[in-house]
């Protein structure tokens, strides 16, 4: 048995050196959950008009609550990108003439959410 353990502790540790990781503040692709701090804004496109009706949450995820609801016709600035924890893509988004922000489904977005990734902290 401790060879076992010597060579499953060698290809682990040969493994670490080949499997990237991030860095804190790197971008990338994470969950955020419910009540985490909103990213910072990366995404210098040119806010959209909503053109569906939908939640907008506190965490990329339709379990954490929601902050309020975008309507048709709501102006919507981007922030970034990430994946939430049931594999699906999230945008975090600034209703701003209405006073409320958070994490939308990104099906439901204009031109499918934003396209620059959040940090992963």
């Amino acid at each position: 048995m401790p060879k076992i353990a010597a060579v499953a502790g060698a290809l682990t540790a040969a493994l670490a050196f080949f499997t990237p990781t991030a860095q804190a503040g790197e971008p990338g692709t994470d969950h955020y959950s419910c009540g985490q701090p909103r990213p910072p804004q990366r995404d210098g496109s040119r806010p959209v008009q909503a053109n569906n009706t939908t939640g907008v949450y506190r965490g990329s995820s339709f379990g954490c609550g929601a902050n309020g609801t975008m309507v048709p016709g709501d102006w919507l600035d981007y922030y970034c990108t990430t994946i939430g924890n049931d594999g699906r893509g999230w945008t975090y988004v600034s209703v701003y003439e209405r006073g409320f922000a958070g994490w939308a489904f990104e099906d439901y977005l204009p031109y499918g959410g934003s396209s620059v990734p959040c940090p992963i902290f």
